[in-house]
C-alpha cells in the first residue's frame, strides 16, 4: 500500500481491532480506563465579570503510551473539545507545548508521554453575575497509542465561583503559568523556504543562530511542521550553516501539494551549567524561487585597483598604529646592528620580514573569506573576539617582555634583536617579526583600510587576497627601503650599550600591550576566567625562567627546565582551551569598550536610530572594540574633551555606542552597509530629513569631531 494512505490506514486498523470485542490481547494490554486521564483546569477558583483567564485540558497519560501534538506526524490524530457553555462565555482554541519526536518501526510521531498541559483563554462576560456558580462542559476526544492505539473520549467540566474579584487557584495557577511559559513564542527571524521535487529547503535568516551552531550553543534543533505530509517525519534533521543564517533540507512527503506559505515550530536545545534550555518558535514562512545563496558581486578592475590603493597606503600607515610600534621598533634595532652587513644579506633580512608581514595577512585574510562563508558573521579583527586568543596573546606579549627584560634567552625567533646567530637563523628571526608584527596590528585599522577591508569582504576572494597582500606589501615597505638602500640604513644610530637599554626597555610596553588584553578578556569573560588567565601568566613566567636558569648547568639540570618549561605550555594552553566564547545577546547593554566619562551614550541599535532620525535629532554613532587600540585613543583624546562634550550637548545629539568587543552580528551587518569590516567608524546624522550620514576619519581631532559636527 502506498505511503500516502499509510497514516489513515495504521489509524483506522488500530481503532478496528481495539474496537472487536473476542480481541483479548488488545483488551489485556490496555491499562486502565481510561488510559488517558483527562480533566479541565483553571489559574482561577473564582473568576470576575468581564475579564479573561487560562484554564487548560491537562493529560494524565499512562507510562509507555504518548498523545499527539496538532500535527501528529506518520500516525495518530489531536485532541478536540466540543464546548457546551453558558451564554456569553467563549473559549480559546488549544494551545500546543512542543511535542516529542516519538519513533515507532520506520515511522515518526509527534506528541507528550506522561503528562501534558494544553493552554487555553477563557472569556468572562461582563453579565456574570457574583455570587453563581457556573458549569463549563466539553466533549473530549483523543487518541492514545503505545504498539496499538485506543481512540478514547469523555465530558469534561470545570466549575468556577463567580464573585466581585478574582482569586487565584494555590493548585493550579502555578502549574498553568509553567504550561504558558513553554509555549512557543513567534520567531525573532524570518524564514523562507523553497520546494524541489524531492525536497523541502528551509532558511532561518539569522546569523545570531548560524553563531550558536557554529559555537555548539545550541546542541540539538528540530522543525516540527504543522502541515501533514510535508515532509518525511522520519528523517534525520541536519541543520548547516550558511551565509545568511541556517538551511535545513528534508525528504518531501507524501503530499505533492504546491504550498505557497508553510508553518511550524523550531525547537532548539542548549546546555547549559545549570541545565538544559529549550527555546520553541512557531514561524510562518513564506516560498521563495530558490535558496541557493547568492554569489559575491562581481569585482571590477577599477574597484579592484582602488582597493588595492587604500590597501597598500594603509599598510603603509599600520607602521605608526600604537599597537605596532613597539614590534618595528626593535626591527629597526636589527637593522642598526647590522647596517654594516654586507648588501645582499640585508636584502634577505629586509625580504623576510616581508615574508613574514605578507604570508601572515594573506592567511589571515583566506581565514577571515572561509569562515564568512561557513556562515560566520564576522570581520577585521574577529580573532580578538575570542576571548581564548585574546588570552593567547596575552601569554605570547608577556613571554616577549619577559625575553626583551632577559629573564630568558631565545635569541632572533622572536624579535629578530639575536646576536651571534648563523645566517640562515636570522632569516628566519625576521620571517617570524613579520608574523608578531601582523599579530599585533590586528587590533588597529589605519586610515584606507576600513573601506579597502569592506571591498574585498563583498567581492570576490581572488578580489579579496590581492587585498591583503597590498596591505601587508604596504606594512613591510618601509623595512623593504632599509634593506635594499643600505645607505639610508647606515644613517640610523650606530649601536652600542644603548641598544640593550633600549631592548629592556621596550619590554614594559609588551607588558602594558599583555595588560590590556587581559583587560579585553576581563570584559569578554568574568573574573573567574580572568584570574585562570594571571595564573597562567605566572605559571608560563616560572617555566621560562626555570628553563633559563638550567640551560647552561650540568647534570639533569637542562632536561628539568625544558620538562619546567613544556610543563607551563600545557596548562597555558589547557587554560585558554576552558574558555567558552559567548554569543552577545543582541538586546544586552555592551560590555564595554571604556566608559566615555562626561559623555552619556546608549546602546546601539538600528531601530534606534531610525526612530532618532525619523525624529529629526541628530545622532553620532561610535563602533568601537575593548581590543582596539585606535579607538580608545580617540575616545580617550576627543570624546573625553570638554569641547566634544558640550558640542554634543548644545546640539543635543544622541550618543550610540556599538561595542563589537564581542561578537555581535548586528553590528557586523551595520558594518557592512557602510563596507566596512571592523572598527573604528564614526557616522554623524545631521538630522536633515532624508541626509546620509557623515563619515568621520578613523583617526581623530579635537579638530575634525567640531568640524563635521558644525556640518
Amino acid at each position: 500500500m502506498g505511503f500516502i494512505y499509510q497514516k489513515a490506514v495504521m489509524v483506522i486498523l488500530s481503532i478496528f481491532v481495539v474496537g472487536l470485542p473476542l480481541h483479548t490481547a488488545a483488551a489485556q494490554s490496555k491499562p486502565r480506563d481510561p488510559v488517558v486521564q483527562v480533566t479541565i483546569i483553571s489559574e482561577m477558583s473564582q473568576v470576575a465579570p468581564g475579564e479573561t483567564i487560562w484554564i487548560a485540558m491537562h493529560q494524565n497519560i499512562y507510562p509507555g503510551w504518548h498523545t499527539y501534538w496538532l500535527n501528529a506526524g506518520d500516525a495518530g490524530a489531536a485532541p478536540t473539545l466540543t464546548w457546551h457553555l453558558p451564554e456569553g462565555y467563549e473559549v480559546g482554541d488549544l494551545n500546543f507545548p512542543p511535542p516529542e519526536r516519538i519513533p515507532y518501526m520506520d515511522l515518526m510521531n509527534f506528541g507528550y508521554a506522561d503528562e501534558v498541559i494544553l493552554p487555553m483563554q477563557l472569556s468572562v462576560p461582563a453579565t456574570a453575575v457574583p455570587g453563581d456558580v457556573v458549569t463549563l462542559e466539553a466533549d473530549a476526544t483523543w487518541l492514545v497509542c503505545e504498539e496499538i492505539c485506543i481512540p478514547e473520549d469523555g465530558k469534561v467540566s470545570l466549575q468556577l465561583a463567580v464573585g466581585e474579584t478574582s482569586q487565584r487557584d494555590p493548585v493550579w495557577d502555578p502549574i498553568i503559568d509553567v504550561a504558558r511559559a513553554s509555549l512557543p513564542v513567534p520567531a525573532p527571524f524570518e524564514t523562507d523556504f523553497a520546494l524541489t521535487e524531492t525536497t523541502v529547503e528551509l532558511l532561518l535568516k539569522s546569523p545570531d543562530l548560524g553563531l550558536a551552531f557554529q559555537s555548539r550553543t545550541i546542541q540539538e534543533a528540530t522543525f516540527f511542521p504543522r502541515e501533514e505530509g510535508l515532509i518525511e517525519h522520519v528523517a534525520t534533521q541536519n541543520f548547516v550553516v550558511i551565509g545568511e543564517g541556517v538551511r535545513l533540507s528534508l525528504p518531501r512527503g507524501y503530499e505533492t501539494n504546491d504550498y505557497q506559505a508553510i508553518s511550524g515550530l523550531l525547537v532548539f536545545s542548549q546546555d547549559l551549567e545549570d541545565g538544559t534550555l529549550t527555546n520553541a518558535f512557531s514561524f510562518d514562512a513564506a516560498k521563495v524561487a530558490s535558496l541557493v545563496p547568492a554569489a559575491a558581486p562581481a569585482s571590477n578592475l577599477a574597484g579592484v585597483v582602488q582597493a588595492i590603493i587604500l590597501a597598500f597606503f594603509g599598510g603603509i600607515l599600520l607602521n605608526i598604529m600604537p599597537c605596532v610600534f613597539p614590534v618595528l621598533f626593535l626591527k629597526a634595532l636589527a637593522f642598526m646592528k647590522h647596517a654594516d652587513k654586507e648588501a645582499s644579506a640585508l636584502r634577505r633580512e629586509g625580504l623576510s620580514y616581508a615574508s613574514g608581514v605578507v604570508v601572515s595577512f594573506a592567511l589571515l585574510g583566506a581565514t577571515l573569506l572561509v569562515l564568512r562563508a561557513g556562515g560566520e558573521a564576522i570581520g577585521w579583527g574577529f580573532q580578538l573576539q575570542t576571548p581564548a586568543i585574546v588570552g593567547g596573546l596575552a601569554f605570547l606579549l608577556f613571554a616577549v617582555g619577559l625575553s626583551l627584560s632577559g629573564v630568558f634567552s631565545i635569541g632572533s625567533s622572536i624579535a629578530g634583536v639575536g646576536s651571534d646567530l648563523a645566517q640562515a637563523r636570522g632569516q628566519w628571526g625576521s620571517f617570524f617579526t613579520g608574523v608578531l608584527a601582523t599579530v599585533v596590528a590586528t587590533p588597529c585599522t589605519a586610515p584606507f583600510m576600513g573601506a579597502a577591508i569592506g571591498f574585498a569582504l563583498t567581492h570576490s576572494a581572488g578580489a579579496a587576497l590581492l587585498v591583503f597582500i597590498f596591505l601587508g606589501a604596504g606594512m613591510a615597505l618601509p623595512f623593504l627601503v632599509l634593506a635594499f638602500f643600505p645607505a639610508l640604513a647606515k644613517r640610523l644610530p650606530k649601536p652600542g650599550q644603548w641598544m640593550e637599554r633600549v631592548k629592556q626597555a621596550l619590554a614594559f610596553p609588551m607588558y602594558g600591550a599583555a595588560a590590556w588584553l587581559a583587560w579585553v578578556f576581563a570584559l569578554q569573560t568574568d573574573p573567574n576566567a580572568l584570574f585562570a588567565l594571571l595564573i597562567g601568566m605566572v605559571l608560563l613566567g616560572f617555566g621560562l625562567w626555570t628553563f633559563e636558569v638550567t640551560r647552561l648547568a650540568k647534570g639533569g639540570w637542562p632536561h628539568l627546565g625544558k620538562g619546567a618549561a613544556v610543563l607551563a605550555l600545557i596548562c597555558a594552553f589547557i587554560i585558554l582551551t576552558q574558555i567558552k566564547t559567548p554569543i552577545m545577546d543582541a538586546s544586552a547593554t555592551p560590555s564595554s569598550a571604556g566608559v566615555v566619562e562626561g559623555l552619556g551614550y546608549e546602546p546601539f541599535s538600528e531601530a534606534r536610530v531610525d526612530e532618532l532620525t525619523t525624529a529629526g535629532k541628530p545622532v553620532f554613532v561610535n563602533f568601537t572594540a575593548a581590543w582596539c587600540i585606535s579607538c580608545l585613543a580617540n575616545e580617550k583624546l576627543v570624546f573625553r574633551s570638554q569641547d566634544v562634550r558640550q558640542a554634543f550637548e548644545d546640539k543635543g545629539i544622541t550618543y550610540l555606542k556599538a561595542d563589537w568587543t564581542t561578537r555581535d552580528p548586528n553590528i557586523t551587518r551595520a558594518l557592512a552597509k557602510f563596507d566596512r569590516a571592523g572598527v573604528p567608524l564614526y557616522l554623524y546624522y545631521s538630522g536633515e530629513a532624508g541626509a546620509q550620514p557623515q563619515i568621520l576619519p578613523q583617526i581623530l581631532t579635537v579638530g575634525i569631531m567640531l568640524e563635521a559636527l558644525d556640518g
